[in-house]
This record gives structure tokens, C-alpha cells and sequence, in this order.
């Protein structure tokens, strides 16, 4: 059994999850409801006020709906109104589509990307495996099954084989905000999710000419560069494989045909030049760029291990990307109540909210030649100093 939510106002840990649901409780969250086809937006605002605590002190549902039947403090001080039974609960939230929650997310995080109001950003890009709770090694699963649940085997070098989904994440560099999440079944290489990812940011509007979108080397590919320069029109900086790339770049990329066919052809040959200046500088210069990427590695890290993300106790593309969708909220509004660097996105996933300093142990310092020497120094004695010390004792003992 674990223990009960305590409402202290001291806690740090209740302080801050007052913060996020304060963030989520407001009069703009519930025209974008109504806005997505929710009817009774009351009870949704308690459901995902439920699941949302279940996330963040990683108890069922089961077990927070309970506690919230029994103390009336507790309900007053979250400002949910009525606390629905377990099968309302689950009955309710079945009735709306994963789209409909993607859809709520996006708008809800609109608000944190809206602060920037530049028209030239940085995107980072990556994708992360996301496993259902099908105990593999007890019981043999069929392709039969599978197709029924519309799920898929997936390979990773942390989970090895899985069965469930690829998460492929883009945030933006100042906010740390996600701007958009899919999810694919299985695990499809990054090659495929590249166009995929880059067509949802531009049906969004969100990115403008001479965007920068930071990539792993799993996206490496010669035509992934001229897709982001020659259809998009921005600088996708996708880190190489192999060394002195530089050369192999500006041999390949070339101008698009369809540019003859164009009047206006000396503004897009001069446009694309310059996009080609700035990759080339880039990715010479690649490796400065790896603790800025580092950011989405940390947003994960705190995803998974302070919000479980990727331990779902269900079994259905449904219900897991449902959770996915408010996983990852739950993980955006948080880093935005000040965790935005990269020390403190790590001191969160480690379960330091107080920010506290680390602890510096003192070491034992070293010892020099001279002291080695002194130590291992055993005054020499001869037989007539171990004769006179023997007569010293035994006439000690008579005495």
C-alpha cells in the first residue's frame, strides 16, 4: 500500500502540482474543449485532473479516485467538483478518440509557444520507445493478435524487442515546449518519420524559411538533405555519420529542375545558396551543436522516469496514446514552472524539487613521497635495546 496524499502546503512536490493544475484550470482550456466536440466539460476537467495526479505520484486510478471520495480537503483543495466512480471514469474518457486528445495537447501548449515571436527558430527533433505491458517471455503472442490490437514488434538498443510504439517528439529550443507528437506502431526507421515530421510542422505553420531543426544521426541520409532544402526550404541539420562531409554535400546539392521553369529564377538560385552556406558552416561545425540536442535527451528523461513514460499498465493503441499525449503535457507545463536548463531538467528526473546543491563529500587528500616515507621509517634496534627493555618490565612486575 502506499501512502496516502498528504495536503500540506510546505511540500514542494503539492506545490508544484498545485502550479501545473492551476495552468490547465482556466477559462481558455475549456473553450478549447468545447472546441473538440467535449460536451460536458466539467467532468472532463475533473477526469483529466485525475489522471494527471495518478501521472505525478504515479498511483492507478483506482487508488486516487478512492482517496478523493473519502477526504472532502482534498477534493476542495484540487477544485474537483464531483469525483466519478471507476467504470463513469473509464466509461467516459473511452468515448474520445486519440485525435481529440492530440488536439487538446497542442492547444493547451500553444499557449507556452505563443511567447516566442520569432520568426526564425530552432527545432530539435528525436523519438523514443514506448513498450506495452504484454509480459512477453510467459506467454507466446500471435500475428492474429496482434493485428486485432494494431500493434506492432519495435527494436531498440535500451529495450531491446518490444511490442508497442515510436514517440518522435520535436520541441523548440528557448520554450522547451513541444510543437507537435506522433506516433507511429512498431519501430520504423528514423528515415521514413523525417518527410513525415517535417510536413506535420509546416501544415501547422510553424516554421518559416531558414528554420533550423536539429537531428540525430539516425536521420542521416543525402536525400533528407535535399527533401529539407529544396521542398521545405530550411537547414536540416542532420549530424553525419561519417567525417569531412562538407565536400560530399556541396557536390550533391544541386538546384531543382522546376527552378528553369520559374521567372523569378535569380532570387530562388540566391535563396537557395545561402541555405547551403549555412548547412555547410553547420555541420563543419556539428559537435558544438550536441548539448544544445541534449535538451530533448533530458525532456525524455524526465518524462520517463519522474512520469513514467513507457510503463503504462494497458494494452490497446487507444488508451496508450491517450496517456502519451498527457504524459508529455504533464512533463511541458512542468519544466515551464522553472526547470528550463539542463542542470535542473536533471535534478528533476532524479526527484530534486527544491533544487537543493549537491553535496560535495571531501576527500582524503593524497599522501606526498616524504610522508610515505616517514611512515614506513622502524627505528632499527639492536639486542642490548630489547635485553634492557625486558629487565624495565620484569622489574615493573615484581614491584
Amino acid at each position: 500500500m502506499k501512502p496516502s496524499i498528504n495536503i500540506n502546503q510546505k511540500d514542494p512536490k503539492l506545490c508544484l502540482l498545485n502550479k501545473i493544475l492551476k495552468f490547465i484550470d482556466t477559462p481558455k482550456t475549456i473553450k478549447i474543449l468545447s472546441r473538440n466536440g467535449i460536451h460536458n466539460t466539467t467532468l472532463f476537467m475533473d477526469c483529466l485532473k485525475i489522471i494527471i495526479i495518478s501521472m505525478y505520484y504515479n498511483y492507478t486510478m483506482s487508488e486516487v479516485i478512492r482517496q478523493l471520495e473519502s477526504d472532502y480537503q482534498r477534493r476542495k483543495y484540487f477544485k474537483i467538483k464531483e469525483v466519478p466512480s471507476i467504470q463513469e471514469f473509464y466509461e467516459y474518457i473511452s468515448r474520445y478518440n486519440s485525435e481529440q486528445f492530440n488536439n487538446i495537447t497542442n492547444s493547451i501548449l500553444s499557449q507556452i509557444h505563443k511567447s516566442n515571436k520569432r520568426p526564425i527558430k530552432t527545432y530539435l527533433v528525436d523519438a523514443t520507445p514506448v513498450a506495452t505491458d504484454i509480459n512477453i517471455l510467459k506467454e507466446f503472442i500471435t500475428k492474429e493478435r496482434l493485428e486485432k490490437l494494431k500493434l506492432k514488434w519495435g527494436y531498440s538498443t535500451t529495450k531491446k524487442y518490444y511490442i508497442g510504439f515510436k514517440v518522435t517528439v520535436t520541441l523548440d529550443k528557448e520554450t522547451l515546449c513541444p510543437v507537435s507528437i506522433l506516433i507511429h506502431p512498431g519501430a520504423p526507421h528514423d528515415t521514413i518519420i523525417y518527410e513525415e515530421v517535417l510536413k506535420e510542422l509546416k501544415r501547422r505553420r510553424l516554421f518559416a524559411k531558414r528554420t533550423l531543426i536539429l537531428f540525430d544521426r539516425g536521420y542521416y541520409s543525402l536525400d533528407n538533405y535535399k527533401i529539407g532544402i529544396n521542398r521545405f526550404k530550411i537547414v536540416p541539420i542532420i549530424f553525419p555519420k561519417y567525417e569531412k562531409i562538407e565536400q560530399k554535400l556541396s557536390d550533391n546539392l544541386a538546384y531543382p529542375l522546376e527552378i528553369y521553369n520559374k521567372t523569378n529564377n535569380k532570387t530562388i538560385k540566391q535563396e537557395y545558396k545561402q541555405l547551403k552556406k549555412i548547412l555547410i558552416q553547420k555541420i563543419s561545425n556539428w559537435k558544438d551543436l550536441k548539448p544544445v540536442r541534449g535538451l530533448i535527451e533530458d525532456f525524455f528523461k524526465v518524462a520517463k522516469d519522474t512520469f513514467g513514460l513507457g510503463t503504462f499498465h494497458k494494452y490497446t493503441t487507444k488508451s496508450i496514446s491517450k496517456s502519451i499525449y498527457i504524459c508529455l503535457l504533464l512533463t511541458a507545463i512542468c519544466i515551464q514552472q522553472g526547470y528550463d536548463t539542463k542542470t535542473k531538467m536533471q535534478q528533476l528526473s532524479e526527484g530534486n524539487i527544491e533544487l537543493r546543491p549537491a553535496i560535495k563529500h571531501r576527500r582524503k587528500k593524497k599522501e606526498t613521497k616524504d610522508q610515505k616515507t616517514e611512515n614506513t621509517k622502524v627505528p632499527y634496534k639492536n639486542k642490548q635495546t630489547t635485553l634492557d627493555e625486558l629487565r624495565k618490565e620484569h622489574q615493573t612486575t615484581l614491584f
